[in-house]
């Protein structure tokens, strides 16, 4: 991964996870979000952002997201290792 690029995506993580750590699950998903743009072509930074975004679909016990999400963990990976993961989406 780009080291500019890096930096973007763990401040992004860093800060949603302190947002989780303060159980405030809406602004900490939106920070996984902006994270998720960064990193949906890594596929190790992909997978973990999708795995922080299903701990949030389970602590606010979203099961739409928590499908969605299980999905993503399995095949977010895969998708960004054969360049298959559509640009600019948010997760």
């Amino acid at each position: 991964m780009n080291p500019i690029l890096k930096t973007a995506f763990e401040k992004e993580m860093s800060i949603a996870k302190d947002f989780y750590g303060k159980k405030d699950y809406t602004t900490s998903f939106r920070y996984l979000e902006r994270a998720h743009v960064l990193g949906q072509r890594n596929a190790i930074e992909h997978t973990i952002n999708h795995w922080w975004m299903l701990k949030v679909g389970f602590r606010t016990r979203d099961p739409k997201e928590i499908f969605g999400q299980v999905i993503r963990v399995l095949g977010g990976g895969i998708g960004s290792l054969v360049g298959r993961v559509p640009i600019g989406n948010t997760g």
